[in-house]
């Protein structure tokens, strides 16, 4: 993005308006349309690619020279169709959006594809789900066992596991998202997220937020009701799906669920309807089969389906695959599975601890 915005832009000429307007294009102000072409360079050829679109904002197109591969091998030219875009959005070099009801404040990285959406939106300020504060071991407000936990994309497992364990409630701070000179979150460059600066809505709270939908490059985001103040790491894949003030770090697959206030790192996998709210997913963790996780941090490598999780943290490869219920438990270390009809926890804390 850093690129994106450093770069130089071409206003439309009366001819490529026109031209653009021959081919199904609308816009209340052609003024905010402008091509991100490097000096020298005519967008002319990628003009051709665009049909059936409505711009109202100020709207960044890049250069589409190239086809791009949809998962199952299809091959499709880049560029946009058929489809709305308002308020500030950078469509960036390559990418291919088709059949999408709106884009409003969203960003487009290079080669990403968005197929057959519903809204993608960014609204307002977001951090992108990071500032979503669970609850871990308990439900009940009033016990002292309670540790609530913000969430975090820098923290470790470890370092989770050190706030909830060795922290008293009343000690335990918001844990503050780490940020580069530029003010942006430290980690996600490597995921596709540029280095830009944002206004802080509050520069005395310690969090950074955007007012974009972040999708980084190489993204398929195919037939998604909504996206709405979603950070997409690169290489990801949503289908089906919805995604809430939420992030996603790189190669990871979201299909036919829902996702609110979560934060999932990289390789995970959300399948099959699971609906997640206010979840923590280290890296090549799962979760499928209608499984419904609420307030939970799963550690690596662990999976929940079909049953249900609340106000629990799940230690390295917990296997949660039958219908089952989960309430209240920390099983730090992990290493185990959790049978068919369980009905493990309470109100009040439970904890596994394995040596």
């Amino acid at each position: 993005m850093s690129s994106v915005l450093s770069g130089s832009y071409q206003s439309l000429s009366a001819d490529q308006i026109s031209a653009l307007e021959q081919q199904g294009n609308r816009s209340t102000n052609w003024a905010g349309v402008r091509l991100m072409c490097p000096v020298g360079v005519s967008g002319d050829s990628s003009l051709d690619k665009i049909h059936g679109c409505s711009f109202n904002g100020n709207i960044i197109v890049g250069l589409f020279v190239k086809n791009n591969s949809l998962q199952g091998g299809i091959s499709v030219q880049s560029g946009l169709y058929n489809s709305n875009f308002s308020g500030n959005c950078i469509l960036s070099d390559n990418c291919y959006v088709w059949n999408t009801a709106m884009l409003v404040n969203v960003y487009v990285g290079r080669n990403s594809c968005i197929v057959g959406c519903g809204n993608l939106i960014g609204e307002g300020h977001t951090s992108f789900g990071t500032q979503r504060s669970i609850s871990i071991g308990a439900e009940v407000a009033s016990t002292t066992m309670r540790r609530d936990l913000v969430l975090n994309v820098k923290y470790s497992y470890s370092d989770v596991v050190g706030c909830i364990f060795h922290r008293a409630p009343d000690k335990i701070d918001e844990m503050e998202i780490p940020k580069d000179d530029l003010g942006v979150p430290v980690g996600l460059h490597s995921l596709g997220a540029a280095k830009t600066k944002r206004v802080k809505y509050n520069k005395h709270d310690g969090f950074v937020r955007y007012d974009m939908t972040i999708v980084c490059d190489d993204v398929e985001v195919t037939r998604c009701t909504l996206i709405r103040n979603a950070f997409i790491g690169s290489y990801c894949v949503l289908r089906d799906s919805a995604m809430n003030n939420s992030t996603s770090f790189a190669h990871c697959e979201v299909s036919s669920s829902h996702l609110t206030d979560s934060v999932i790192h990289q390789s995970c996998k959300v399948l099959s309807g699971a609906q997640l709210s206010g979840v923590l997913m280290f890296p090549h963790s799962s979760a499928s089969s209608n499984a419904k996780i609420t307030d939970t941090v799963l550690g690596p490598d662990s999976s929940v389906s079909i049953g249900e999780c609340k106000n629990s943290l799940l230690g390295p490869h917990v296997g949660f695959h039958h219908q089952a219920l989960l309430i209240a438990t920390t099983w730090v270390l992990g290493r185990g599975n959790i049978s068919y009809g369980a009905m493990i926890g309470s109100h009040f804390p439970f904890i596994i601890d394995i040596d």
